[in-house]
C-alpha cells in the first residue's frame, strides 16, 4: 500500500513546481490515493481467517511472519521505492512535455536492459518457466503501451495523470475477482466505491 502513494507523491511534485491546481482537485486526488491504498491493502487467506493454535507452531516455523525490525526495514525500503516511483512519474511526464513521447519512455527501458537483462544475460541466469512466454511478452507491451499513454496524458496535467496512473492497483483486484474467483475483501470494496467517487468528483470538477 505505501507504494501506492506514488502517484500522490508526483502530484505533489509538480504542483510545488508551479502545476496549477485548485484546491477542490487537489482534495479529489488525494482522495483516490486513499481509495488506491486501501484497495491495495489486502490480507492473504491465511491473515483473514482465524488462527487455528493446532497448526500455527507447525506453519509459524515454515514460513516466518515478519515483526518489529523486519516491519519497519519494509516501510522503509517501500518508502524510497514510492518516492522513486513518484519522481520516475514527474520526471517522465515533465520530459513528455519537451521532448517526443518515445524519447521520455526509452530511458527507463535501456536502463532495464542494460543494468537487468544484459548481465542475468551474460551469467546464463535470464530464465523463466516453460509457458510463461507469452505472459511477458504481453506484461512489455501493456507495460510499455501504458507508459505511451501515461506520457501522453502528462502533457496536459501531471499531477492528474501521475494519481490516475496509481489505479492499476484496483484494476488488477477487479481482474482478479473477474477471472480467477478472488474474494475481495471489505476494505478493498470500499477502496473502490472511493475511488469511484473521487475519479467522478475529479471528472465534474476539470470539466467545468
Amino acid at each position: 500500500p505505501i507504494v501506492c502513494t506514488e502517484g500522490g507523491i508526483a502530484a505533489l511534485i509538480s504542483i510545488v513546481t508551479g502545476q496549477p491546481a485548485s484546491v477542490a482537485v487537489g482534495i479529489a486526488l488525494g482522495v483516490i490515493v486513499v481509495g488506491v491504498i486501501l484497495t491495495a491493502t489486502a490480507r492473504s487467506p491465511a491473515e483473514a481467517r482465524a488462527p487455528n493454535p493446532a497448526v500455527t507452531a507447525d506453519r509459524s516455523a515454515a514460513v516466518p511472519t515478519p515483526r518489529g525490525y523486519g516491519d519497519r526495514r519494509a516501510a522503509a525500503w517501500s518508502i524510497a521505492a514510492a518516492f522513486s516511483f513518484g519522481i520516475s512519474l514527474f520526471a517522465t511526464g515533465r520530459a513528455g512535455g519537451l521532448l517526443p513521447t518515445a524519447w521520455a519512455v526509452m530511458p527507463a527501458r535501456v536502463i532495464g536492459v542494460l543494468a537487468v537483462t544484459a548481465p542475468l544475460a551474460a551469467r546464463r541466469r535470464l530464465r523463466w518457466a516453460s509457458g510463461t512466454g507469452h505472459l511477458v511478452l504481453i506484461a512489455g507491451i501493456c507495460e510499455a503501451a501504458g507508459s505511451f499513454v501515461y506520457t501522453t496524458g502528462a502533457r496536459q496535467n501531471i499531477a492528474i495523470a501521475a494519481v490516475l496512473t496509481t489505479l492499476t492497483a484496483p484494476i488488477s483486484v477487479g481482474f482478479g475477482h473477474l477471472l480467477f474467483g478472488e474474494r475481495l475483501q471489505v476494505t478493498q470494496v470500499l477502496g473502490v466505491v472511493i475511488i469511484f467517487v473521487g475519479v467522478a468528483t475529479l471528472t465534474a470538477l476539470t470539466a467545468q
